[in-house]
């Protein structure tokens, strides 16, 4: 929990309290270590009015399955007890107008109320149409907007609902909050780095977003490459993992790069987990940054017994039912298909010069489970439509 007095989307902040609470069930002799926030890190944009990423990763030492979502602040108080837990209010906003960093196009926005999935004044441009951008992804914690030049902080909790499969059936066990302020800052012109590239000792740089395959006992050691658009900053490389992964370090080399060492412990339970690692340059006087998911999947497989089999990214939300989103490892405009579960073409798309995707099915796309690839197929997503 961080100082939300001053938060723009909330009604009173300075007259409500602060509320936290957590989750454990202990039934039937659970034994369990709640998540931990890889990241220390908070989220502010700097400049705004353009493509920001932040990490809400948990490390989890149970190999529990983690499920992230935005959540509701509440308040709380010393003298009247019942109030635990009461929600607060949203604030309105203004209509008002903003041009899409991607598109260029200058789009109306009208008026409305701040929310539980809309917490911070974040737009893209769509068709010509403003669209809310506040894109949590339920399965790392990574978190991608693109703030308005509304200068403020925000109330963006972030809560994680730990589940443990237990004779064949998902149990939440246990959740846990995180209440940040989101800051928006002086625009400016100075535009934020980005952790640009990845390679294991001894391996193929690969793309950041793919999962980085380990066995339990082992010794991985990473270098992460940052770039940044604005020439001649240097750039700083950093990240929290020592104080919440066993047997994970990280050390920062030169102006751009930083190597993440982890000895995997040799009783982690297989599964997949993420942590995170924070990009800032030099820009004075304040500087830009970007905080980045890294996925590992501990797995009794080495990467060269899986063959030519095409690497699976993530989509949010999911399941969905008006759109959904994604994004290519390779930031380029090229061609997505998208298919039915018998293979049949459904649609075929154009990903954004980032590589992100945004597929809005018509009305005569049946729920259903689809899946999107790029022309090379390297890559699969699957889409899940209620």
């Amino acid at each position: 929990m961080e100082n939300r007095v001053f938060s723009s989307n909330l009604t009173n902040p300075m007259g409500n309290a602060a509320q936290l609470s957590a989750f454990l069930d202990n039934s039937n002799g659970l034994q369990n270590s709640s998540p931990k926030f890889t990241s220390f890190t908070l989220p502010y944009t700097l400049p705004a009015n353009q493509p920001y990423r932040h990490s809400f990763s948990a490390f989890e030492p149970d190999g529990d399955s983690l499920v992230y979502r935005a959540a509701q602040p509440t308040t709380g108080s010393f003298t009247a007890p019942a109030a635990c837990g009461t929600p607060i209010q949203y604030a309105t906003y203004p209509a008002g107008q903003f041009q899409d960093p991607i598109t260029g196009q200058l789009v109306s926005y009208p008026a409305g109320q701040f929310s539980i999935a809309f917490p911070v004044l974040s737009f893209q441009a769509v068709n010509g149409v403003a669209v809310p951008y506040y894109n949590l992804n339920a399965t790392t914690g990574e978190l991608l907007t693109t703030p308005l030049a509304q200068v403020g902080d925000y109330s963006a909790p972030v809560q994680i609902d730990e589940y443990r499969r237990l004779n064949g059936i998902w149990i939440l066990i246990g959740q846990v909050t995180r209440d940040v302020p989101y800051g928006v800052r002086n625009p400016g012109t100075n535009r934020n780095p980005t952790i640009s590239s990845l390679q294991m000792a001894g391996a193929a740089p690969q793309p950041v977003e793919q999962a980085v395959v380990v066995r339990p006992g082992q010794s991985v050691s990473l270098t992460l490459t940052a770039t940044d658009p604005d020439a001649g900053q240097a750039l700083q490389l950093s990240s929290d993992v020592a104080a919440v992964v066993p047997g994970a370090s990280f050390q920062a080399q030169g102006t751009n790069q930083g190597v993440l060492t982890w000895q995997v412990p040799a009783t982690l339970p297989l599964g997949r987990y993420t942590v995170a690692v924070t990009v800032a340059d030099n820009n004075c006087l304040q500087s830009g940054f970007e905080v980045r998911t890294l996925t590992f999947l501990v797995s009794n497989r080495t990467l060269a017994t899986q063959g030519g089999r095409p690497q699976v990214l993530s989509a949010y939300p999911l399941p969905f039912h008006d759109r959904v989103q994604f994004k290519l490892p390779t930031a380029a405009v090229q061609p997505v298909t998208i298919t039915d579960n018998l293979g049949r073409l459904v649609t075929t798309l154009k990903s954004r010069s980032d590589g992100s995707v945004e597929w809005l099915p018509s009305t005569d796309v049946a729920p259903g489970t689809y899946f999107a690839r790029p022309a090379d197929g390297g890559y699969v997503c699957r889409l899940l439509r209620q």
